[in-house]
This record gives structure tokens, C-alpha cells and sequence, in this order.
């Protein structure tokens, strides 16, 4: 489902996702008030939302996306600027973030990553969304939960953060996706995560401050 205030926009996107042979839309609105309405008699996989609507933020949205259909997985496809809107964006509960500027490649990429539950950032984004989180309150989150987690949840918890999708974690441990996806789940109510995307860029520090403890220091001359 595409909402987006743009026809040309909306028809661009369109066409581009029509090629794919696994896609299809399903839905399309240009406002809020529209979106919710068509949320009402379909049920998609993934929501394309533009930050900017004429009723109200494209944040706000994915806030009520997430409240009517919790299986709604959201990608914010914006001609703004990442560094100024994406932590927003993500803390609102969306997958993914793509700027309309990008290539077709790169836009039907992050589609279907977030269509599989996986997180879809540029490097740049993971860099200034990690920093965020880091300087903000979710930078002690889930710090102390960590030693309750089982041995499979530290498992899993370090293959996320080694940057491995559901389907590569499974296929790792031997494991179907559904049971990833349990799993996940898991972990973001243990480490307080309000997001996937907060536990991805969790698991990543995570990940690196284990790498740095178990690298001795080197001592200068």
C-alpha cells in the first residue's frame, strides 16, 4: 500500500513495483485520513508512507498504522533528508527508511527487506541513527536484561548485530524463519525495545562492545 500526497509520485512507484513479479499493490492514499480508511478494507504487507501529508505527520501515521494493523510493516519513502527525519522515523516504528531521490534498485531493495522484517538503512543512516540512540535515552536500554537472556537469545542477539537477516539466522542455526521471527520477538520485550529497529542497532553496539573487550589493547613503545 502506497500513501503518498503526490500523484506522480504514487504512479512512479507504482509502475516501478508492477515489474516485480512478487508484488503488487494493493491500496493507495494520499492522506492520513485516506490511508486509515483503506487499512479498514485491506490488509497489507508493508505501507510506503511520505513524511509529509497534507492532515498529519507521516510519524504520527506510523503510529496509527502500527495500532490497526500491527502486522503492517512500514517503509518511509521521503524526498527529506535522512539525517534530519530517520531517527524520528524509526522510533515511530518503521522498517525502513528511503529517500525518493534513490534508484530504482535501492527503493525496491529496501521494499523487500521490510517485507521480510528486517531492518533497511543506508550506512550513513545507520551511523547517525546509532549515534542518536546512543546519546539518547535507548542508550542504556536493555543493558542490564542482557544476562537473562537465554543461550539461544545471546545467539540470535549476535547475529543480528553481525547485520545476518531472519532468513540467514535461520538458515544458520538450522531453524525456520517463523521461530527467528518468536525469537525476535523475544528479545525486544527482554531488552525494552520498542522497535525492530532499536534492537538491530542494540544488538550491533552490542556486538562491537563485545569485539572491543576481547581485543587486548595495544601498548605503545
Amino acid at each position: 500500500m502506497m500513501i503518498d500526497d503526490h500523484t506522480l509520485v504514487r504512479a512512479g512507484l507504482k509502475a516501478l513495483i508492477a515489474r516485480q513479479p512478487d508484488m503488487e499493490v494493493i491500496a493507495e492514499a494520499a492522506s492520513a485520513d485516506d490511508a486509515i480508511e483503506a487499512l479498514r478494507q485491506h490488509t497489507p504487507d508493508v505501507c510506503t508512507v511520505d513524511l509529509s501529508l497534507p492532515d498529519i505527520s507521516g510519524t504520527a501515521l506510523i503510529k496509527q498504522i502500527h495500532a490497526r494493523q500491527p502486522d503492517c510493516r512500514v517503509l518511509v519513502v521521503s524526498m527529506h533528508d535522512e539525517a534530519t527525519h530517520g531517527t524520528r522515523a524509526f522510533r515511530a516504528g518503521a522498517l525502513g527508511y528511503v529517500c525518493k531521490h534513490e534508484g530504482s534498485a535501492q527503493v525496491i531493495e529496501a521494499i523487500r527487506k521490510v517485507a521480510a522484517g528486517e531492518v533497511y538503512m543506508t550506512p550513513q543512516m545507520q551511523k547517525l541513527t546509532l549515534n542518536a540512540l546512543l546519546s539518547g535515552q535507548n542508550s542504556d536500554a536493555g543493558e542490564s536484561e542482557v544476562g537473562v537472556l537465554t543461550d539461544r537469545e545471546h545467539e540470535i542477539l549476535r547475529l543480528i548485530g553481525m547485520g545476518l537477516s531472519g532468513a540467514e539466522i535461520a538458515a544458520r542455526l538450522h531453524r525456520s524463519v517463523k521461530t527467528i521471527d518468536v525469537h525476535r520477538q523475544n528479545l525486544k520485550q527482554k531488552l525494552r525495545m520498542t522497535s525492530t529497529a532499536n534492537l538491530t542497532i542494540f544488538a550491533a553496539r552490542w556486538v562491537q562492545r563485545q569485539l572491543e573487550e576481547t581485543v587486548p589493547a595495544h601498548s605503545g613503545n
